[in-house]
């Protein structure tokens, strides 16, 4: 017997698949076991192998992500995959502007010193750049994990993973 879900041979499962777990029920005489094939993308990849690369190349930089996102956006049929577009251009834009925010502490840091130099004071102001650099480090990895994390669950859950789905589907 066939699975409906995956199509694999199922010989003696007691009524559920051996690769994938579903029900197996008996086909009818003259009806064909259908197999569910995967949606590709225009390209010629399945569409959850290319939201999953939205969100690794996140990690390379936003241009080559905006660049992909724009052809998602513009050539793509999936909604699926236009929201994924959306959710990783939308993480990397985030992360970048806290790095900006706290880039600005940086800038203070370097005005502080200035001042502080200004009126002839000793005072070690070091601890401030520190604190910056720390900074800026929580949210490069935080980004890395968060990309990572929702490319992995791509992959993993296919469409079935729509975390935020909800709030851009209001707005698409």
């Amino acid at each position: 017997m066939f699975c409906k879900k995956c199509g694999t041979k199922n010989e003696n499962a007691g009524g559920f698949c051996s690769s994938c777990g579903a029900e197996l029920a008996e086909p009818a005489q003259n009806q064909p076991v259908v197999i569910q094939e995967k949606k590709k993308s225009k390209i010629g990849i399945s569409v959850v192998l290319f939201g999953a690369a939205l969100y690794f190349i996140g990690l390379i930089g936003i241009i080559p992500l905006v660049l992909m996102a724009g052809y998602v956006l513009l050539c793509e049929e999936s909604i699926w995959l236009k929201k994924v577009a959306i959710k990783a251009v939308g993480i990397v834009i985030i992360f970048g502007v806290l790095s900006t925010l706290v880039g600005l502490l940086g800038e203070t840091h370097s005005f502080l010193f200035n001042l502080v130099m200004l009126f002839r004071v000793n005072a070690n102001l070091d601890w401030l750049h520190r604190i910056v650099s720390i900074f800026h480090i929580i949210v490069s990895v935080i980004q890395t994990i968060i990309l990572l994390a929702f490319g992995f669950f791509a992959l993993i859950q296919g469409e079935k993973f729509n975390l935020f789905d909800n709030v851009i589907g209001k707005n698409m």
